[in-house]
């Protein structure tokens, strides 16, 4: 298992190095490392979204230009890259940085594809968990999906995402949880009490 992590960092690492100027970049602004941070985040997100909603393409024209922009950035930006930063300005502090930012690349691909496997296994050793909560996840999609515009539950999931890495690294979510622990935690003490050591009996 370890050796496969390190084959996939390796591999993550060398398709990313044309962008890794670009990804410590990101790395600091999804951080939060000025305090402005968010509010850049926020009316970007907000602006992309506004832009897309007034011109009003179809689906299959908007996942058509997607891919255009992406495949135009991925072939042209190293290219440009080549004159903007140099090879020879790139220190040994901004290495390791940029080891660190695919690390945590390579935890989040491994956690979603060992989550993504553990669903579908489930469904031959847990087959009514399974059966279970697939019915009730598209009935609730469902509901959610005819309820709210699915245009702007895309921008609530992304801007949510954008904003995830620095409230996880400033300690927020943290402490949501902890609040949350600490208010429903002796009510689920009560409906779940612990057993009692082994070696304890009682009369």
């Amino acid at each position: 298992m370890e050796n496969d992590k390190k084959k996939i960092f390796n591999q993550v690492k060398h398709d990313l190095e044309q962008w890794r100027e670009v990804l410590l970049i990101l790395n600091g602004l999804l951080k939060w490392e000025q305090s402005f941070f968010p509010g850049i985040i926020a009316g970007v997100v907000t602006f992309v979204f506004i832009f897309v909603w007034w011109l009003d393409y179809t689906t299959l024209t908007l996942i058509s230009l997607i891919a255009l922009l992406v495949t135009v950035l991925d072939y042209g930006y190293p290219l440009v890259s080549k004159f903007i930063f140099k090879p020879e300005n790139w220190s040994g502090t901004q290495e390791k940085l940029y080891e660190n930012v695919i690390q945590e690349i390579v935890d989040i691909r491994c956690r979603v594809t060992g989550a993504i496997s553990s669903f579908f296994s489930s469904r031959s050793e847990r087959s009514s968990f399974y059966l279970l909560t697939v019915t009730l996840g598209s009935i609730i999609l469902a509901y959610i999906g005819s309820t709210f515009n699915n245009l702007f539950l895309l921008y609530l999931i992304t801007l949510v995402c954008a904003l995830y890495p620095g409230l996880k690294e400033k300690g927020i979510i943290k402490m949501v949880f902890d609040q949350i622990n600490a208010v429903a935690g002796p009510y689920l003490k009560k409906i779940r009490p612990e057993k009692a050591p082994a070696s304890e009996k009682t009369d």
